[in-house]
This record gives C-alpha cells, sequence and structure tokens, in this order.
C-alpha cells in the first residue's frame, strides 16, 4: 500500500513540475500572446489532470479504508463467534463430564439393585424350599397354597 501511495505522490509530484514549468514559460517576456493563450489551455488540461488524479487518489483511499473497516468487521464477527463457540464446547464438556458422572452413580445403582434382586431371588427360593420341607413334615402337601394368603 505505502509503495502505491509513493507511486501516486511521484505522478502528482510531476505533474505539479510541469505545471509550474508550463507557467513560467507562460510568463516569460518572449513569448506572444498567442503563445501564451496556447500555454494557458495546456496548463488548464494538465490542472484538470492533476485534479482527476487527486479525486481518484481520494476515492482509492477511502475505498482502502472501506475495506479496511469491512475487515475489521469480519475479524470481529469471527471472532465473537470463536469466542461463543469456545464457551459453547465448555459447556458441552461439562454437560458430558456431569452425565458421565451420572451414569457412573446409575450403572452402580443398578449393579446394587441387580445384586440384592438376585439375593432376593435366592432367599425367596430358600423359603419356598423351606415351605415345602415344612408341609411335607406335616403331611398338608399341597392343599394349601400359602402364597394365595
Amino acid at each position: 500500500m505505502p509503495r502505491r501511495q509513493c507511486r501516486d505522490g511521484m505522478q502528482i509530484l510531476s505533474l505539479l513540475m510541469l505545471l509550474a514549468t508550463v507557467l513560467a514559460i507562460s510568463v516569460s517576456p518572449e513569448n506572444s500572446n498567442n503563445d501564451g493563450a496556447v500555454l494557458a489551455a495546456a496548463a488548464d488540461a494538465d490542472m484538470a489532470k492533476l485534479n482527476e488524479y487527486i479525486q481518484a487518489d481520494k476515492e482509492n483511499e477511502m475505498n482502502v479504508e472501506s475495506l479496511y473497516a469491512d475487515l475489521q468487521r469480519r475479524i470481529g464477527a469471527m471472532k465473537a463467534e470463536w469466542t461463543r463457540a469456545d464457551v459453547e464446547r465448555q459447556s458441552m464438556r461439562r454437560a458430558l463430564s456431569e452425565a458421565r458422572e451420572h451414569v457412573q452413580t446409575i450403572s452402580e445403582q443398578n449393579a446394587k439393585l441387580t445384586s440384592l434382586v438376585s439375593t432376593v431371588k435366592q432367599e425367596q427360593d430358600r423359603l419356598a424350599k423351606a415351605k415345602e420341607t415344612v408341609m411335607h413334615a406335616l403331611g398338608i402337601e399341597d392343599q394349601i397354597n400359602l402364597t394365595d394368603v
């Protein structure tokens, strides 16, 4: 960017030097009025061209500033999105960790309940055998069903 500004500045400077030379020639006493009018017209054309360069330079500078502002806005939006995504990622990690802990707790509870159910089934089987033995010893056998009572 500085190289372009330097080049544009050199063009403007060379046009100003040309204009100064034309004005110096037009003021010199050895030139006739006719030559002065031609030189004045040439100077006017050079001034118009110089104004065009200056306006183009201003427009380019405004475009560069606009592009720079747009770039800054996009970078800001990208940083905001990055920050939002990072916060969301951290939140999801915490939720995942809590879910893992919850699953571990539920798994331990499930194992304890499974063990308890197994113990209860064994106890129920033992009690059923004891009942059968008592019923057989009393000679009642299948006449009374205690589970219905």
